[in-house]
């Protein structure tokens, strides 16, 4: 009598990938509700001095909806924290997967997607197999935009949107901050100043806000907010912390059902000096520059990690005239 011996081989994951990418992760389930958010995690194989600059490593990914429509998101670097109730509040956590991918779907159905690693601007050197999820229906009314005619703003369903809206701005903050995050704006911890208390208050307003009929804030990122690039440009590692907390944030309006107007950038990027940092490095003042600023549009790193457009209104470049609506510099500074 013949034996038949069947070897069955156990992977650690199920994904097919090459090059610096080694492995990646589902952060979310892979059955997710219409227009909510799909996230995974990208591991590779090497590291980079500056992981948030796109010409040096760039991670996207090609997603095909149900229809067959094509659909390219960038990636980004995530720092993971622990908040804890003492300073420095914020303790850093190594993940294996430190590269995320966020996504939000707008068709019912099974979705198909790669991940691509491209060093160097233009050259791939890592890819994955094809990868799938699914998108079932849901309550959520979708996206906003402008109706045919022009006359008022409609969720993707056609159902009409009224706005009643608010700033969300920074505030004076007492609470006693880290050394770092007040150093860095050249600030007084008395004065305006970025601390745990700050996502605190602002989810106290945004409650407040909700049960009186609001559903739209327009949120400034501002250097003593949310901002992520303020004593370096390019690099975000010094406020990794303020990028965690307004994934927060987002999550919360998700939540209440609360719409974001979202300013990118403001009048405190193009001075040469102001009250808040002695730097005077954001003035568009030579090509170096210039091409600093043209990284911010390219390749977003605010918009690709809040991964779920439907919550975002629009995406207002800056205050000043200077800069057109579609986030370009129209004169010389």
């Amino acid at each position: 009598m013949k034996k038949i011996i069947i070897i069955v081989l156990l992977f650690a994951s199920k994904v097919y990938a090459n090059g610096i990418i080694s492995s990646i992760n589902n952060i979310s389930s892979t059955t997710i509700p219409l227009y909510s958010k799909f996230e995974t995690g990208i591991s590779l194989t090497k590291t980079f001095t500056n992981p948030y600059n796109p010409d040096i490593i760039s991670i996207e990914a090609q997603f095909t909806s149900p229809t067959g429509k094509l659909y390219t998101v960038y990636g980004f670097y995530y720092q993971d924290y622990q908040k804890i109730i003492t300073a420095p509040f914020w303790n850093p956590i190594t993940t294996p997967f430190p590269w995320r991918i966020r996504f939000s779907p707008n068709e019912t159905g099974t979705w198909s997607y790669t991940i691509a690693a491209k060093e160097n601007i233009s050259n791939t050197t890592g890819t994955t197999s094809l990868q799938t999820f699914v998108c079932t229906n849901s309550t959520n009314p979708g996206y906003l935009s402008v109706s045919s005619n022009k006359r008022y703003l409609q969720y993707s369903n056609g159902s009409s949107f009224f706005g009643i809206a608010e700033d969300l701005r920074a505030f004076s903050n007492t609470q006693p901050a880290t050394l770092q995050d007040c150093a860095s704006n050249n600030v007084s911890c008395t004065d305006w100043c970025y601390t745990p208390n700050t996502l605190v208050k602002h989810k106290e307003w945004i409650n407040d806000f909700k049960n009186n009929g609001g559903n739209l804030v327009r949120i400034w990122l501002e250097p003593y907010s949310y901002e992520i690039e303020w004593e370096n440009l390019n690099n975000y590692s010094n406020r990794q912390n303020r990028a965690y907390d307004f994934d927060e944030l987002i999550e919360y309006l998700s939540t209440n059902k609360v719409y974001t107007h979202l300013v990118l950038y403001n009048e405190f990027m193009l001075r040469k000096k102001d009250t808040l940092s002695t730097n005077d490095q954001w003035m568009i003042i030579d090509e170096t520059h210039r091409r600093e600023w043209s990284l911010r549009f390219r390749k977003n790193y605010r918009i690709t990690r809040a991964g779920r457009l439907g919550l975002l209104l629009c995406r207002q470049p800056a205050s000043l005239a200077t800069v057109s609506a579609g986030g370009r510099v129209t004169r010389k500074i």
